[in-house]
């Protein structure tokens, strides 16, 4: 009986345990399901919670597009008002431009007018200069037949003259353009051309004449020069810087050692000092304020001109044929033709800048040149490269410069200017002016550092250049010796 209870119990005991363990797989998958339907729950809030914030911002672009439909509206509105207004501004521009062909065909209309005159104005300039050409003449006998009657009343010599022709109202020399080729005197240029007078009225009694470093030198002749018989009518040769001095200027002195010719003028507050060399004819003018002429009576005439800056720095101009060249103390020189407007600046650097002038524009063509680069601006603004080498600057008269050996040549058809590019010759420069068909020509060293000028006459003989100093000499410049 006690085995059976006890066996009873252990069953009891067992079907216990199992029901326990039964309960505790139970409790495990219900501990399991639970924490997967918490996990599913937390899913779906975040689901949600992007939901709601997808709204958000859907709405949002939903404002900041209507926001935007609005704006462009707006523009289109102001784009429509602007096109009306920009309309009625092309009707106006439209009747401006009428307006201003109107304009520019009566502008032709005028300038054709302008032009008819011009030429009318032009033939009667050809007889003005004719007619003045005539004047100058009698101007000219005048003043020789005066200078006759003067000399010969000195030496007692009388012979029968003719009668004076009353002189023209002006006594200059016109140029080829109709202008007196330099300022009157008195009247200081300046590096660009510009003219400011001179107030004489400063100028008190008897002024010391200063020396001017100029030198003349001329080959000799093959045959002695003749000595000058002043009582000869055809020795006496014509004057051509007494043009330069006043008519109301009293002579105070005149003398003549056989080689030279010296005369003083004065007027009340100016002094002139004028002279010629009988071999060359060479002629000279020195006035009181500095000013200095020297003319050099060549097949192609040379006329030099000095305006001083100060007593020792010069501005120097040399005029052959239609070309006029200036050279300055800053080492700048400039070539000018006269006959073209066409100019050429070289700096003291040797950059080197070309000017052409056409009459069918205001605007030039400027090549700058510079070592062996060369640029060209043409009229409508742009730049092209060039060469910088050979013939450069050629030009319709023939002319053209050439750079090489530390040397810049400028080829005329009557002339040779050299420029030296060596810093250390002080910027100077040699103008050659030659004879046609003869083995003569005109030498003009000049040196701007210093102001000095030295002019010879040279004559190759035996294929050798023969020079006969007159005045002057080379030490008074280190540049030229």
């Amino acid at each position: 009986m006690a085995e059976l209870m006890r066996h009873q119990m252990m069953s009891f005991d067992n079907v216990v345990d199992g029901i326990a363990k039964r309960y505790a797989k139970l409790d495990s998958i219900r501990e399991s399901k639970l924490h997967q339907v918490q996990h599913k729950n937390k899913d779906y809030q975040k689901q949600v919670e992007d939901l709601k914030t997808k709204l958000r911002m859907s709405q949002n672009n939903e404002k900041s597009a209507k926001e935007e439909v609005a704006k462009l509206k707006r523009q289109l509105e102001t784009a429509g008002r602007e096109i009306e207004d920009q309309k009625l501004k092309n009707a106006q521009v439209s009747k401006t431009l009428a307006s201003k062909r109107l304009e520019c065909q009566n502008q032709k209309e005028e300038l054709a007018r302008v032009n008819a005159e011009r030429d009318k104005f032009k033939q009667d300039l050809q007889k003005s200069n004719s007619l003045y050409g005539t004047l100058e003449n009698n101007l000219r006998e005048e003043r020789r037949t005066n200078y006759l009657l003067n000399r010969m009343a000195k030496e007692n010599i009388v012979h029968e003259m003719p009668k004076p022709v009353p002189p023209p109202p002006s006594n200059k020399r016109p140029d080829s353009h109709g202008r007196n080729p330099f300022g009157p005197v008195g009247q200081i240029r300046g590096p660009l051309g510009s003219a400011s007078s001179t107030d004489s009225s400063n100028v008190g009694g008897p002024v010391k004449l200063k020396p001017v470093v100029v030198a003349v030198q001329r080959a000799p002749e093959d045959q002695a020069q003749p000595s000058r018989n002043h009582n000869n009518v055809e020795a006496i040769n014509e004057d051509y810087l007494m043009e330069y001095v006043p008519e109301d200027a009293v002579m105070d002195s005149e003398n003549w050692d056989g080689i030279r010719e010296v005369r003083v003028y004065n007027t009340p507050n100016m002094h002139y000092l004028w002279s010629r060399i009988d071999a060359c004819g060479c002629e000279t003018l020195l006035v009181n304020n500095h000013d200095y002429h020297q003319y050099c009576a060549f097949e192609t005439p040379v006329h030099i001109f000095m305006a001083p800056f100060t007593e020792s720095n010069r501005a120097i101009t040399i005029t052959v044929d239609n070309v006029r060249i200036n050279s300055f103390p800053s080492k700048q020189l400039e070539l000018h033709r006269l006959d073209s407007s066409d100019k050429t600046i070289i700096k003291d650097s040797n950059e080197r800048y070309e000017y052409f002038y056409s009459a069918e524009s205001n605007a030039p063509i400027i090549e700058v040149f510079n070592g062996n680069t060369g640029r060209r601006q043409n009229r409508d603004g742009t730049m092209t490269n060039i060469a910088g080498t050979g013939q450069t600057a050629i030009r319709a008269d023939g002319s053209y410069c050439i750079v090489e050996n530390e040397k810049m040549t400028f080829k005329h058809q009557w002339f040779d200017l050299s420029r030296s590019t060596n810093k250390n010759f002080g910027g100077g420069f040699r103008l050659a002016v030659y004879e046609s068909a003869s083995d003569r020509y005109l030498q003009v060293s000049v040196c701007p550092e210093h102001s000095v000028v030295v002019v010879k006459h040279v004559k190759k003989v035996n294929c050798q250049d023969q020079k006969e100093l007159c005045t002057g000499h080379h030490s008074q410049c280190q540049h030229l010796k």
